[in-house]
Formats: C-alpha cells, structure tokens, sequence
C-alpha cells in the first residue's frame, strides 16, 4: 500500500514492494503472480479497512446515524486515518480506468458501498415520511463526493481544510433528505 500510495501504480515494481514488506521479490511473485495481483489485493485490503471502521462504529442507531458512521468511515474521521489508504484507493481508481481485472474488483466494491449509501439514505427517507425512490441518485451522489474528497486528497493535499470531507459529505446528506 505504501509503495503504491507514494509511487503510483507504474512507477511501482514488485522489488519495491518486497523492500517494503521486508521480504525477497521472490515471495512476493510466489505469492501474488503479478503487480496486477497485488493491486487487485490492495483493493481487497482498502475495502476491508474501511469495513472494519463502519462496523466498529455502526451497531446501534437510525438510519441516519448509520449513513453518518458510513461516510465517516469513508471520510476518515475519527481514529484510524490514514492519508496512505486513501492515496492508495486513487492509485486503485486510476489503474481501474485501463485494467478489466482491477475495474471489477474496484466495480464491486463501489457497488457495495452504493448499495450501503441507498439503504441507509432510503431508510432515513422512510423515517422523515419521504419518497425512498429519492435515495437511489442520492447514493450516487454521496458515492461522488466520497470519490471526489479522495482524489482532491491525494492529488492536492493541504488545498481544502483539513478535516472537511466527511462535514461536508454529511450536510451534502442532510440536504438531499430535507429537499425530498
């Protein structure tokens, strides 16, 4: 991850990657086959990082709180940030643009965190008396402006406040609630 996150999809070889993981590049090609692999791997670990913080932080409340803890999670607020992971998530998304191995993989997790995004927006919906049909673009919104916030991260670090993304994110919500 931090070899990607620094470097770049190109720019990164598998020597690279063992220097860092403190291994022969021998193991590392035992292991993973390809640089591709890795990527496709590191797009597996990323998922399962931002996983691991919803669910240490989402086992109670409305939908409402559960969006929120979702989009923090995304977002990196709280403990457990780390500019690297989201470096590499952009490093992940680029390199999704020309590989169909990596674009699925990336496909899929998008998908899921849509599908995550829809639900809990729909519920919140439901429990204000509005139209859930409304939660379907407003998940993609929401899937936009977390996309947006990490590649503007990564891209041009220090131009926006730090700490922004998941305020704004969250009032970006909140007004697609209340304009339903």
């Amino acid at each position: 991850m931090r070899v990607m996150a620094d470097r770049g999809y190109e720019r990164a070889s598998i020597k690279q990657i063992a220097s860092e993981a403190g291994v022969a590049s021998g193991i590392v090609h035992y292991h993973f086959g390809s640089k591709q692999k890795i990527l496709v791997a590191l797009v597996e670990e990323l998922s399962e990082r931002i996983r691991g913080r919803y669910e240490g932080a989402s086992h109670y409340g409305s939908h409402r709180e559960k969006l929120f803890a979702l989009l923090d999670a995304h977002l990196a607020l709280g403990e457990g940030s780390d500019p690297q992971v989201v470096a590499a998530w952009v490093a992940v998304g680029a390199e999704a643009v020309g590989q169909p191995e990596v674009r699925e993989v990336y496909a899929q997790q998008v998908a899921r965190t849509v599908e995550a995004l829809r639900t809990h927006l729909a519920g919140w919906l439901v429990s204000e008396g509005k139209d859930p049909a409304r939660s379907e673009p407003g998940a993609a919104a929401l899937m936009a402006a977390i996309e947006g916030a990490y590649q503007l991260s990564a891209a041009a670090p220090g131009v926006l406040p730090s700490g922004y993304a998941a305020p704004s994110v969250r009032l970006l919500a909140t007004s697609l609630v209340d304009s339903a």
